[in-house]
């Protein structure tokens, strides 16, 4: 595939992503990726990251609601 949109004028950006052009690139997940970044995710599994500190909630129901009832702490950030 990567060949196919190269071949068709298409930068390759992320994992796998393609855009005609610098401007047409996602925005989006840009901000998954910019250093130091934060940003929340909500639910079972979600990830989240603070100041670059990433972490995910439990992906089990039970363990998810045994977290909320502990106070839903989130790990503490490693030092930079």
């Amino acid at each position: 595939a990567s060949s196919f949109w190269r071949g068709h004028g298409y930068l390759h950006y992320e994992v796998s992503s393609y855009a005609r052009s610098e401007a047409e690139k996602s925005r989006h997940n840009s901000g998954y990726w910019t250093p130091r970044a934060s940003w929340l995710g909500l639910g079972l599994g979600a990830a989240s990251s603070e100041e670059g500190a990433r972490f995910s909630r439990p992906r089990k129901m039970r363990d998810y609601e045994a977290w909320v009832e502990d106070g839903a702490v989130v790990p503490a950030a490693p030092p930079p």
